[in-house]
């Protein structure tokens, strides 16, 4: 079992290389519109996809810590550090996300090759499957502690 828990990144990681690669195989025909360009569209992802991760997991550390407060052993913490570095993270983190993927999809009527981009899908489909992965992994938890098969940490 540790052996596929070890190469699971790395499985990971070939499948979304070749993705990328039927993807760019897939093409075909080819527009004289580049759009945007490849670096903006890079820079607008890329910053859109680090807002939105930022966002996630202050919005994980609140509802984590608020989780911990109702049903944790401990009821009343003199320690909030987890509360305000989730609140700063979110409230850092969504402005930032909102503000590129609203240029994203700017960038989208103003360009309708934008939709067909490489770098659009593989966001998107980053954003699903790590989406994906964290509900999978959080429902396991909850089921496991509905259960009592493992503490609620």
């Amino acid at each position: 079992m540790d052996i596929i828990s070890s190469l699971l990144p790395l499985v990971i990681i070939s499948g979304v290389i070749a993705g990328i690669v039927a993807l760019a195989r897939r093409g075909g025909a080819h527009d004289d519109n580049p759009g945007i360009g490849t670096v903006r569209r890079l820079y607008i992802y890329g910053l859109s996809l680090a807002g939105l991760v930022t966002a996630a997991i202050g919005a994980t550390l609140i509802v984590s810590a608020g989780l911990d407060a109702l049903f944790g052993s401990m009821m009343i913490s003199g320690e909030n550090t987890t509360i305000s570095l989730g609140l700063s993270l979110t409230i850092v983190g969504t402005p930032v996300w909102l503000f590129f993927w609203i240029m994203a999809q700017r960038s989208i009527h103003r360009n309708v090759v934008e939709i067909r981009s490489i770098s659009r899908k593989f966001y998107l489909y980053l954003v699903l499957a790590v989406a994906a992965i964290v509900v999978s992994v959080a429902a396991t938890i909850l089921l496991q502690w509905i259960f009592n098969h493992q503490d609620f940490n």
